[in-house]
């Protein structure tokens, strides 16, 4: 199995999307239209590899992340960076609870002066 990424992505259209998958922004879930090898036309999409992650749904074979998948069913296009979940919840997908990270700054590391100092100064074993 693939991971999710921007390839994966490339590959997948909103109008694709819709015709496989309902999500319904309020609960945040997604349900199969069509029956596809295992899954079954009307049960709910996606699984968590692991309690605390973020839920993943195959599609033609390549994994997506379900908030990854809300934003293109509902704006249309991929979100550009990071998708935050508001409540820290990264099982709770429900619209209202996704945004777009803002791009961090790159901010230089702070040094601390005084142990620099401190190591400098130190004898040398010899």
């Amino acid at each position: 199995m693939t991971k999710p990424n921007s390839e994966a992505e490339a590959n997948l259209t909103r109008k694709r999307l819709v015709e496989l998958l309902h999500y319904n922004p309020d609960t945040g879930h997604f349900v199969w239209k069509v029956s596809i090898g295992r899954c079954r036309k009307g049960e709910r999409a996606g699984c968590r590899r692991r309690p605390d992650k973020q839920v993943t749904i195959t599609i033609e074979g390549r994994n997506y992340f379900a908030h990854r998948l809300a934003f293109l069913w509902m704006t249309g296009s991929w979100p550009q960076g990071r998708v935050i979940h508001r409540d820290g919840n990264p099982r709770n997908n429900a619209w209202s609870n996704l945004r777009v990270a803002r791009p961090r700054k790159a901010t230089p590391r702070k040094i601390d002066l005084s142990a620099l100092i401190k190591r400098l100064d130190a004898p040398v074993a010899g």
